[in-house]
């Protein structure tokens, strides 16, 4: 993610409120459209209460696209509201992302070099005995 460390390397500051906001829609998409770091919609309520401090109506969480635009909604209000809750929701975003987004890519490395270090496996022959058995049963 190309924004994430332009986006952490940013001062919540009054100069980059802007910056803040054009660079945060596209992390947020990533939270929650995609289901790397939550699989089930359930567990955005977690999120919206850490990040938003707030707690939002159930319908929301029934459809991604549908939360994720009243988040970005309120974000641009509250940029040109109240710049004190707009700063304390972007700090709570900062680290919600330096927890969990830079935490499982650590994570997503190990199980890489995992996956590489793993040897082929020379019992798979047990697979190709069932498959005959099955291929003698059919043929006859």
């Amino acid at each position: 993610m190309r924004y994430l460390n332009k986006y952490l390397q940013l001062e919540v500051s009054i100069d980059n409120k802007d910056d803040l906001l054009f660079l945060s829609i596209p992390l947020l998409s990533k939270v929650i459209i995609e289901k790397e770091i939550f699989k089930k919609n359930h567990e955005l309520k977690n999120f919206t209460a850490q990040v938003f401090t707030k707690e939002y109506g159930s319908y929301l969480y029934d459809s991604r696209p549908l939360l994720y635009s009243r988040l970005i909604k309120e974000l641009i209000y509250y940029k040109n509201e109240d710049e004190h809750y707009f700063f304390n929701i972007q700090q709570n975003l900062m680290a919600f992302l330096k927890d969990k987004i830079i935490d499982q890519s650590d994570e997503n490395k190990v199980i890489e070099k995992n996956k590489k270090e793993r040897k082929p496996s020379k019992n798979n022959k047990g697979n190709k005995k069932v498959i005959d058995d099955w291929r003698s049963v059919i043929e006859s």
